[in-house]
């Protein structure tokens, strides 16, 4: 199983509108993935090319024509070696178009128009005419390959005639350069930074422009460019130029931090794989954080204030000497550095903090707000809906880890034994194996989604019915009512933090969603189990979370 490298080969030199991406397999593997990519606009030149070790794709740039229209087309090919079966696969393509904004971090603010289209077909196209007042169109096609995720294949930006800039312009982490050789040089970045601090689990989900990063121990000539790929660690640095910024994916955190142009931040963790804080050094961030799991919170340090956030929208701005904070929805805390001073700010609100010490609050216009911040209006109006999300339905994420190997032990009277809990996707998949001492049996429960499968190994017959459990990792006041339960301060269970829920019969050791002790207490006596070793492992069999054969369903 080896996600497939991609080479790209350009049609013909110079302004082309069609590209050739052909996968490059390891000798293990037996598929070849072939994609063209059609587009329309003459004058496109490439900009870069983007290597990792698993992943290669060029970025292009062609001239925007404001009223026209935009035409996106890949046609794809899988290819097998040997007698296997043709593998399937699904293609993506995604159009947005911007304003140029100087005014807001980022450089530039979404417009409508544009599109997303997703199809497990040979053939999938997207065309849409572009807004009048559009500057920017950015267009990434994406393939799922037949084993893992391929991943971005290309990047297309059209700009304005006479906006033109590509990441290949000698700016930022490079010296001045025009040669072929030089610029090619620098679209060979590395998967990490060199120092050696551990992981901190943030890694880019989206890029535009020039974004790069070094240690914090390191001079500003250690800059390196910045790839999808790469291993953000603890205290780097990641920077921003002129009409650049980047997206971080957290998965310790349900949503989404977008780092605006001419930025500067730097990363801090508590521990490896878990971010704590972001510090702004210069720019603009913003943020849409829908929930932190239970006991988890991330704070936003600026140069004259901190800023706790828990579930929120919220945008942070260092300029001319001032730390501002602007709140969309939900609230959040803004504590000044000198003098430790307090606000809580609620939506519409501002802080500006300076030197001084000095908290001052005002209103601001929320729609202008996210206009200049780059915040689609739909993600604030989502965030006051009632109405359920695809983040409430069965395919809510339940952990706040992705995967992961948890050991227990449990006694129950004079019985004593194990239970090994494995899950996948964040807890939709999920398997339990539980075995008494002295026991040659085990019994194993199985978890996909809303649905679970008791397995009996000696009739071979699978118990199917509805799984509903306690999601503590999204868990409201509405839901601690109705399970009747209270909060009851926190402990250690294995060496991780655990918020403590307690019902009339129950005790819960809850870390990032997942229970790690549970002690009940009932009129048949009093069981109790904790873990006993966590692991997190690159990759899970998913077949061990399907029902073996032979097994019948009653």
């Amino acid at each position: 199983m080896m996600i497939l490298a991609l080479l790209l080969m350009a049609t013909a030199a110079g302004a082309q509108n069609v590209i050739n991406l052909k996968s490059h397999p390891h000798w293990e593997c037996e598929y070849e993935l072939d994609t063209k990519v059609s587009f329309s606009g003459a004058n496109a030149v490439e900009t870069g090319d983007m290597k990792g070790p698993e992943l290669s794709y060029r970025v292009y740039e062609a001239d925007l024509n404001p009223g026209g229209t935009l035409n996106i087309k890949t046609v794809s090919q899988c290819l097998t070696r040997g007698d296997h079966k043709a593998a399937k696969y699904k293609a993506e393509i995604s159009l947005q178009f911007f304003k140029e904004d100087t005014s807001s971090p980022l450089g530039k603010r979404i417009i409508n128009g544009g599109g997303n289209k997703t199809a497990d077909s040979k053939v999938l196209s997207i065309s849409c005419k572009v807004p009048k007042e559009a500057d920017i169109a950015k267009v990434t096609v994406s393939v799922d390959g037949p084993m893992a995720r391929v991943g971005t294949i290309l990047h297309l930006t059209y700009k304005r005639p006479g906006m033109r800039s590509g990441q290949s312009s000698s700016k930022g982490n490079s010296s001045s350069s025009s040669s072929k050789t030089q610029n090619k040089e620098r679209w060979l970045p590395p998967s990490s930074s060199n120092c050696k601090h551990p992981d901190s689990g943030i890694r880019f989900e989206e890029l535009w422009g020039e974004v790069s990063f070094r240690c914090n121990d390191q001079d500003d000539d250690a800059y390196e460019f910045a790839e999808y790929q790469t291993v953000i660690k603890e205290l780097d640095r990641i920077r921003t130029e002129e009409d650049s910024g980047a997206k971080l994916d957290v998965p310790e955190w349900q949503g989404c931090f977008t780092i605006g142009s001419e930025s500067t931040i730097l990363i801090h963790t508590k521990e490896p794989r878990v971010p704590s804080k972001l510090e702004i050094l210069a720019g603009g961030i913003w943020a849409n954080i829908k929930k932190m799991a239970e006991g988890k919170s991330i704070e936003l340090e600026m140069s004259h204030c901190v800023t706790g956030i828990k579930g929120t929208i919220v945008a942070f701005e260092e300029r001319n000497g001032k730390s501002n904070v602007y709140l969309f929805a939900g609230s959040v805390e803004v504590t000044s550095k000198k003098g430790k001073k307090k606000v809580m700010l609620k939506a519409g609100q501002a802080s500006s903090v300076g030197k001084d010490g000095q908290v001052k609050v005002q209103k601001f216009d929320i729609e202008k707000g996210a206009k200049k911040f780059g915040i689609p209006m739909k993600e604030i109006k989502n965030y006051y809906s009632n109405k359920p999300s695809a983040s409430s339905s069965a395919t809510q994420k339940r952990y706040g880890m992705e995967r992961g190997v948890i050991t227990y032990s449990f006694t129950k009277g004079n019985q004593k034994g194990t239970v090994v809990r494995t899950f996948d996707k964040y807890g939709q998949l999920e398997r339990q194996a539980s075995k008494v001492s002295g026991s040659s049996t085990t019994n194993v429960t199985i978890y996909r989604g809303s649905k679970g499968y008791q397995l009996d190994e000696k009739t071979k017959k699978v118990k199917q019915g509805k799984y509903t459990p306690i999601n503590f990792l999204n868990i409201s006041d509405a839901d601690l009512k109705k399970h009747k339960l209270t909060k009851k301060g926190t402990a250690t269970v294995a060496g991780k933090q655990c918020t403590v829920y307690q019902s009339s019969t129950t005790t819960y050791y809850v870390w990032n969603g997942i229970t790690l002790k549970k002690i009940v207490n009932s009129k048949n006596g009093k069981s109790v189990s904790e873990a006993t070793k966590i692991e997190q492992p690159a990759s899970i069999d998913e077949n061990k979370f399907k029902v073996p054969q032979g097994y019948s369903v009653k």
